[in-house]
């Protein structure tokens, strides 16, 4: 397992800490791929079980191996991996997933006739304790709209142009560890084209790890924070300790109602990030004025009846109020005409 002699076109970049159960078919995964020209970058970040053992099972001669000699985090392990890394292009895999033999193939076809793009997702299925497709937006401006509220790309499914990722002053931030992959995107957003192909060239493995409550809400927070840092920079000024305050308040998933008060400051600001968003011709309204929609909606959802009706009644300036009626109308109709159709 020694790097080859000339220089890979695609350097692929595995961490993996105890993943005996699932790295074997990892591996096979990307070994067997139809593209063959690249590094298989493994780097086993202080694993404790067999996973070490496993891998040695294998002899590509494209495989490179390390260790750390403690277990030292993703992004610390995935910024060593990039270190060494000579492929033109960057391909992250995770020791848990599989990716389909054509995946390497289709991204770097679709990346050489795409110069102008620096990163590339796919679509994806998750797998395991779940099983569903994930599709997501395909173009710059569809994925750029959507950074505010949602991933709008499949990390995992990234293939990234290397020119681009250095371009960075920080690769992989370890204080982001549990959405370093997001921070990592959002940063890129700033000066990357991005596209994701319609496909489904890779499968998300759902088990217990990465399901477990207290990686969920470590990964909620930690999102919701490089969300606020995308709005700050599409509004071009800080948001004050309050505005924060009413936004995790408003988005947690918990049945947390805003006061009467919160509710009109949470309104202002959703309009303002609305205005700063249509004034840039970069962005798509359809998108980030649902997204904004639904978090009023979500919001919504955990007032009293009372509170609601007030503010049909006696509050109509409230446009994301009746932007969120006008937006379920057409939902509905949606449905309605489907069913129609059937």
């Amino acid at each position: 397992m020694t790097p080859t002699t000339s220089a890979p076109f695609v350097s692929v970049i595995m961490p993996l800490h105890n993943e005996e159960k699932y790295v074997k078919e990892a591996i096979e995964s990307i070994i067997h791929q139809t593209f063959t020209d690249f590094e298989f970058i493994i780097i086993n970040d202080g694993s404790t079980d067999n996973s070490e053992e496993i891998i040695f099972e294998y002899t590509d001669e494209r495989i490179i191996y390390l260790k750390n000699k403690k277990n030292i985090g993703i992004s610390n392990t995935m910024n060593r991996g990039l270190a060494i890394a000579k492929g033109k292009y960057l391909v992250r895999m995770d020791a848990d997933d599989i990716s389909l033999p054509k995946r390497i193939e289709t991204q770097v076809a679709f990346m050489e006739a795409n110069p102008q793009i620096g990163a590339c997702g796919t679509n994806l299925m998750l797998f395991g304790a779940k099983n569903k497709i994930l599709t997501y937006k395909q173009s710059d401006a569809e994925i750029k709209s959507q950074f505010i509220a949602i991933f709008p790309l499949a990390n995992a499914t990234m293939i990234i142009r290397k020119s681009e990722l250095f371009k960075l002053k920080t690769w992989y931030n370890p204080a982001m560890d549990s959405a370093e992959d997001f921070d990592l995107t959002e940063r890129l957003s700033h000066h990357t084209v991005f596209a994701n192909l319609p496909e489904v060239h890779y499968h998300y493995r759902i088990h217990a790890s990465n399901s477990h409550l207290f990686h969920q809400q470590k990964l909620f927070e930690l999102s919701l924070n490089i969300k606020i840092r995308n709005i700050e920079a599409k509004l071009k000024r800080k948001l004050t300790l309050q505005e924060k305050k009413i936004l995790f308040k408003a988005l947690k998933h918990e049945t947390v109602a805003l006061s009467w008060n919160e509710l009109f400051e949470f309104h202002s600001l959703l309009l303002t990030i609305y205005k700063a968003m249509k004034d840039n011709k970069y962005y798509l309204e359809h998108l980030y004025s649902s997204s904004l929609i639904n978090w009023w909606k979500r919001q919504l959802k955990k007032q009293t009846i009372l509170r609601i009706a007030t503010l049909y009644l006696v509050i109509p300036p409230l446009r994301f109020h009746w932007m969120a009626i006008v937006h379920t109308v057409k939902k509905i109709g949606s449905k309605i005409q489907s069913a129609n159709k059937k």
